[in-house]
């Protein structure tokens, strides 16, 4: 997504723009794994039961290119942010350490659930 969106937000508005969308990702983010644990579920019960339900996997088409959107839209405010000399740099921070901290706590079931 192209920063040009953002050219005539005023910092405050940026600022506004940036909770949204860092709540929108994070949200989407927990709805992709949930489907993709629901995939893992059906792919295991269609390979065990009955070959045909596999074809009931949605996998992760739509979840992924709104995360992707998301991700592409958080960096485009950023980017106006800096050129506008905004101090948000703390949301900036605060947001994406919140998401590195999600994908640590995701990163950690994954393994557990693998024991």
């Amino acid at each position: 997504m192209s920063p040009i969106q953002f050219e005539k937000h005023t910092c405050s508005q940026l600022g506004g723009e940036l909770d949204r969308v860092g709540a929108r990702l994070m949200e989407a983010s927990r709805a992709q794994d949930e489907e993709a644990a629901e995939d893992v579920l059906v792919t295991a019960a269609g390979a065990i039961v009955f070959l045909p339900i596999l074809f009931f996997i949605d996998g992760d088409g739509a979840g992924a290119a709104e995360v992707s959107r998301l991700k592409g839209e958080f960096d485009a405010i950023e980017q106006t942010a800096i050129k506008n000399d905004c101090d948000i740099q703390d949301k900036i921070k605060d947001i994406r350490e919140a998401q590195l901290e999600y994908q640590k706590q995701r990163s950690g079931q994954s393994t557990s659930d693998a024991s």
